[in-house]
């Protein structure tokens, strides 16, 4: 006996209900399905340790940070980022869509390093209360920001670092460079999030000195 075929979800709330009965996790590009895939094991070591940075500088703050399991709803796509920021009061604890970050990363990779960074920076763009978007490099110490400028985000200068592998980098991670407090006197956006910075850490200088200059409500 054949079964009848069950055609692939087309519009974003077809695709919400579609998606809970899956096993593995999917995105929606606005046309048809993407099914996302495991990382290698240094794209992992980045994400932990971006989350593990996130939730250290936001603690005892009203913004929280959420790893590559939540989705966020852009306009009229679902994306897993690696990692997001939100603030203000948090949804129910059964959410299972953000739909207002303010900070989004992502850890680029040879597959996905396209769409991260013409797709997705177009995407959030096109989301209000996207304030930055952070993209990582895996094979350098790096990262790029978009910062939000009225209705586009801007591209900021990358952020340099030492090449990846070196002892020196497994103590630093490129997130806490990405952004800083606005300086004493300078005006911060609605969620604070304020100035870029110029320059990473010096050797011998203190990361909770320099790189606690988060760009988040405290």
């Amino acid at each position: 006996m054949s079964l009848a075929h069950r055609p692939l979800p087309t519009t974003l709330a077809e695709f919400l209900a579609w998606e809970e009965r899956q096993e593995l996790r999917y995105e929606f590009d606005g046309f048809a399905t993407v099914a996302t895939t495991g990382g290698i094991r240094a794209h992992e070591t980045i994400s932990v340790n971006l989350l593990v940075a996130l939730g250290s500088r936001l603690r005892g703050g009203p913004c929280r940070a959420y790893g590559s399991n939540l989705k966020i709803e852009v306009p009229g796509r679902i994306r897993y980022p690696d990692a997001s920021v939100t603030c203000g009061e948090p949804g129910a604890a059964r959410d299972a869509v953000e739909r207002s970050p303010v900070a989004v990363f992502e850890v680029l990779s040879e597959g996905t390093q396209t769409v991260d960074r013409m797709d997705k920076a177009r995407e959030y763009r096109e989301t209000p209360s996207v304030r930055r978007y952070v993209t990582i490099e895996q094979a350098r110490a790096a990262a790029t920001a978009y910062a939000r400028a009225g209705d586009a985000l801007d591209r900021r200068p990358p952020v340099p670092g030492r090449q990846a592998g070196h002892a020196r980098d497994q103590r630093r991670d490129p997130a806490r460079r990405t952004l800083r407090r606005p300086r004493p006197g300078r005006a911060a956006d609605g969620h604070g999030l304020g100035a870029w910075p110029s320059a990473p850490c010096r050797r011998g200088q203190s990361s909770r000195r320099h790189g606690a200059r988060w760009g988040f409500p405290s």
